[in-house]
Parts: C-alpha cells; sequence; structure tokens
C-alpha cells in the first residue's frame, strides 16, 4: 500500500457516521436561510441538505446554480461513486470526491478531472477500494477527525475550488483575467484557453474600440491594418484607470500581438 493512500470505507454504518460528522460540522457553521438551505456569511457557503443522504453546495447565498453535489455512498467501497469516506494508513477518516463535475442544467458544463486538476491546482490521493488501487482521481474535501469549524472551513475551500474549475470550463475569458490558471490537457481545452488568451490581450472591449479609432485601425510600428491582430495595449503597466486617459489615449497604443510579446520578453 501507497504510503499516503487511502482505503474507502466499505462499511455501511461507519459511512453513515462519518457522513453524519460532516453534516453535523456543517449545520453548526451555517444558519438556516429557507426550508432545507442554509448559509454561512463568513465561510461563503450554501449547502442544500437532500432526504437522503445528498447535499447541493455553492459558494453563493441564494443558489442555484449548485457548484456540486456530496451524496452518501449507496454502494460503500464502489468507486463507480463520485464521493466517498476514505480511512489513511494513521486511521484519519477524509470525506472524499471524484474531480469530474456534471452539468447542473443551469448553464454550467461538464467538468473533467483533468480540467479540474489543471484549473484548480490539486492533486489527487491515491485511493484502494476492495480489488486494488483504484484508477480515477480522487481528492481530499476536509478531513473528519478536525474541529467542526476547520471541517466547514475545508469544505467551503473545496466549493471554492470547484467553482474556480467551472469558471475555467464556461467563461475561459473571465477565468484568465482573474489570473486562474488553466493548463491545457486536451487539444479541445487547448483551443479554448487559445481563444480566450486572445480575447483577453487585446484588451476590453471599450478601451480596445477607442484606441483602433485613435490609430485608424493601424499597427503603430508596422502599419499593419488587420484589426483581428492587433492589440489595444498600455506602455506602462495598467494600475487603474488613471493610468490610461481615455481622452488622450496617454501610454497606450495599438500593435501586432507579436510586437506586444516581444516587447513583454525583453527583446
Amino acid at each position: 500500500m501507497e504510503r499516503d493512500s487511502l482505503t474507502l470505507l466499505d462499511d455501511a454504518h461507519q459511512l453513515r457516521l462519518a457522513f453524519n460528522t460532516w453534516r453535523t460540522a456543517i449545520e453548526k457553521s451555517s444558519k438556516p436561510a429557507s426550508g432545507r438551505l442554509r448559509w454561512s456569511a463568513e465561510l461563503n457557503l450554501s449547502v442544500l441538505f437532500g432526504k437522503t443522504g445528498s447535499a447541493r453546495l455553492a459558494n453563493t447565498e441564494r443558489p442555484p446554480p449548485w457548484i456540486l453535489e456530496l451524496n452518501e455512498a449507496k454502494r460503500p467501497g464502489n468507486a463507480n461513486t463520485v464521493t466517498g469516506v476514505g480511512r489513511d494508513p494513521s486511521g484519519t477518516l477524509w470525506l472524499m470526491r471524484q474531480g469530474r463535475l456534471k452539468a447542473n442544467g443551469r448553464g454550467l458544463s461538464d467538468v473533467s478531472e483533468a480540467e479540474f486538476m489543471s484549473s484548480t491546482g490539486r492533486l489527487p490521493t491515491p485511493v484502494r477500494v476492495a480489488g486494488g488501487p483504484d484508477d480515477r482521481r480522487w481528492f481530499k474535501v476536509c478531513g473528519l477527525s478536525g474541529s467542526r469549524e476547520q471541517i466547514a472551513s475545508e469544505t467551503s475551500q473545496f466549493v471554492n475550488k470547484c467553482a474556480i474549475a467551472r469558471e475555467s470550463v464556461n467563461d475561459p475569458i473571465k477565468a484568465l483575467r482573474d489570473g486562474v490558471n488553466f493548463d491545457p490537457a486536451t487539444e479541445e481545452e487547448g483551443r479554448r484557453k487559445i481563444w480566450a488568451t486572445i480575447a483577453v490581450r487585446q484588451g476590453q472591449q471599450a478601451f480596445r474600440r477607442s484606441l483602433l479609432d485613435a490609430y485608424e485601425e493601424t499597427c503603430a510600428i508596422t502599419g499593419e491594418t488587420v484589426c483581428d491582430v492587433l492589440e489595444a495595449a498600455h506602455i506602462r503597466p495598467y494600475n487603474g484607470p488613471v493610468t490610461c486617459l481615455e481622452q488622450t489615449c496617454t501610454h497606450c497604443l495599438t500593435w501586432r500581438l507579436s510586437l506586444s510579446i516581444l516587447f513583454r520578453l525583453r527583446w
């Protein structure tokens, strides 16, 4: 057995106790909102508990959309479930979840395990099931041996990571602007990143339009007139509106993206 690997619980009673520990920690760390919905402003966490051991979580006060579900496994120890409880070699229990996130019917697409890893920086924990090692990727949500506050805090952090993963897939342009890491694992993911990067590098729409008008849709250096390859750029680092006076386009210009890259590499 690998030193840091976890073994999924296959005892239904132990699994129920573990989920009850997690649920109690969330309930004690949040306040009723409406019906079964609970909310914690401090944790930025919403949870809707179902009647059959299910829970939907989000990082907004009034969901949907929901970011992910954590459901008590109907078949304990079975790797086909996306949620489980693992025990590490020291005996500590961990709430676990696979990285794939399903589309929720409200405009949020599927998130693959590879996309989850590349966008969040989370690394999977090796997991074993009754038949041996499980090849799928499992991620720690929270330890179940800590305080209720710690369990709730770690759960909130995991939900936020899942929100980042969804944003990277559903709105890669916004994710890039926000500084979210997005390391494409497939050709399709890479294509999305390329187009998102182009959109971000070209600049905000109003800023870009004002500079294109000022420079008559021409590269200030080469004379290039193909707008799709022109970038609206700040010569000095952008530190807020004061950096660029839109009326005079101070310290700004339009130039080819290739020149922008060379400039930033100090060529």
